[in-house]
């Protein structure tokens, strides 16, 4: 600040405060609004996530207990015939799916790379010309 100001105000006594000045002063003030509060989806979502999660892992796991214990080789000979199958038949459709699957990662990164890389807080409103 100013020095010369300093000095001025410094020769300027200084009167008491008034009785019940800063209690007024501060009943004045809005009251501070709350900085973090749960919502009902912060809780059902996790909720609901959680519980289909876990009877996800117990089907899983029933299922596990019902099957012959040498599955494993009666599926490796479908997926080995399935394989062969798909491969001399649409032989001439792999680059083409191909070519859509990495469109689509492309795609999918470039959304997330928007999504995640976009300024924080709202976006002003621009008047129409």
């Amino acid at each position: 600040m100013d020095p010369r100001l300093d000095r001025a105000l410094d020769t300027v006594p200084l009167a008491p405060l008034p009785s019940g000045f800063v209690r007024r002063t501060v009943q004045r003030l809005p009251a501070p609004r709350p900085r973090f509060r749960l919502d009902f989806l912060d809780v059902a979502l996790p909720a609901f996530l959680l519980v289909f999660a876990a009877s996800l892992a117990l089907a899983g796991f029933w299922l596990a207990n019902l099957v012959d214990p040498l599955w494993l080789l009666e599926v490796r000979t479908e997926l080995a015939w399935l394989l062969m199958y798909t491969s001399t038949r649409f032989a001439g459709w792999l680059p083409l799916v191909g070519l859509a699957s990495a469109g689509l990662l492309g795609m999918a990164v470039l959304a997330a790379t928007m999504v995640l890389l976009r300024p924080a807080g709202p976006r002003p409103i621009r008047p129409l010309r």
